[in-house]
């Protein structure tokens, strides 16, 4: 017997597998996953950096999530640089 791809008239169609798991929530952004690695030396305790980025959170007037305090400062650093002039290299068009 030849496989033709097609159901025979006796059999009803099969139907598609549903997924397993959660449904997708349709998100609400791209998401962008940051991790801070502990520093060199250090092992065990959180990077300079995160702790930086607590001591910045600490000063601040009102209270912030990490989320909210990585969104601010890129906010606040795009705003505060200047335009990136592009240069091409010598000899390619």
């Amino acid at each position: 017997m030849v496989k033709t791809g097609r159901t025979p008239a006796s059999q009803p169609p099969v139907p598609e597998k549903r997924g397993r798991g959660r449904p997708s929530t349709g998100g609400r952004g791209i998401a962008v996953n940051l991790r801070f690695p502990p520093d060199p030396g250090r092992p065990g305790q959180p990077s300079a950096a995160l702790e930086a980025l607590d001591a910045w959170i600490a000063a601040q007037d009102e209270p912030l999530t990490r989320p909210e305090a990585i969104r601010l400062l890129i906010a606040r650093g795009i705003a505060a640089s200047p335009p990136v002039k592009r240069t091409r290299a010598k000899g390619k068009r």
